[in-house]
């Protein structure tokens, strides 16, 4: 059964089958949305022996310094079960942004521009 949460920025819905987070991220990302929504994260995949991310980037502006620590911490925790992340987006600072975070995460991350989000869907299923 899918799970759909949301904050005033991000948007996840859970793809347990294939242990996919589907995630739509706008707008500037703050410590209140991760405040809202790693808990439930954390509960909803807790059983996944690894986690796939599906991101859009749409009019995405970043992230408050106190956002950009809770996801590093929230990596850093999870980082050993991630497995594929597609990030979808359409600015050269999110291509450069993927290519870094490929460097010093593990897993497979590749980013894909908006006309590709179906096959960037299903590269990501694709791992289950």
């Amino acid at each position: 059964m899918n799970t759909t949460t949301h904050s005033d920025h991000v948007r996840i819905e859970t793809v347990p089958a294939t242990h996919t987070l589907e995630i739509r991220a706008h707008g500037k990302l703050t410590r209140a949305d991760y405040d809202r929504l790693l808990p439930e994260i954390e509960t909803l995949t807790a059983s996944w022996p690894k986690i796939n991310f599906f991101i859009v980037l749409d009019d995405f502006d970043g992230w408050e310094p106190a956002a950009a620590w809770a996801d590093l911490k929230y990596d850093v925790r999870n980082g050993n079960r991630f497995g594929r992340a597609a990030i979808i987006g359409d600015s050269a600072s999110e291509r450069w942004g993927t290519r870094f975070t490929n460097l010093v995460l593990p897993g497979e991350i590749k980013f894909f521009e908006p006309a590709e989000t179906s096959a960037a869907r299903a590269w990501v299923h694709a791992a289950g």
